[in-house]
């Protein structure tokens, strides 16, 4: 797939050929992310998947430890990296703002 990427007003634009023989424009904030979305279009067939080869880790899992309540609002501790946080039960997180920790574990009390 042919693929042109050209600054436009501080921008950055991606031209793809289409099949009728017209663009397709996307537009993006960064050269390097328009680039980026060029190689993954332009991907060589004989290396198969080069496009989507990427560091991968696992997924760190966690859950919420209720650790205090006397202040006005809840406190939680993350279990993986003990960071508090202070919030009312409805807006509590799915991932750990500090650690990334996907919070899907049984919400508990600190004994």
């Amino acid at each position: 797939m042919k693929c042109e990427v050209r600054e436009i007003c501080g921008n950055w634009a991606l031209d793809i050929n289409n099949f009728n023989g017209g663009k397709i424009t996307i537009y993006f904030n960064s050269r390097q992310n328009a680039l980026n979305v060029k190689r993954i279009l332009e991907v060589d067939d004989s290396i198969p998947n080069a496009a989507t080869v990427c560091d991968m880790q696992e997924v760190k899992r966690g859950e919420w430890i209720y650790a205090d309540g006397d202040v006005g609002y809840n406190v939680y501790r993350c279990s993986k990296c003990g960071e508090a946080i202070f919030l009312d039960e409805e807006k509590i997180y799915n991932y750990c703002p500090n650690c990334g920790a996907k919070m899907d574990g049984e919400r508990k009390d600190e004994e």
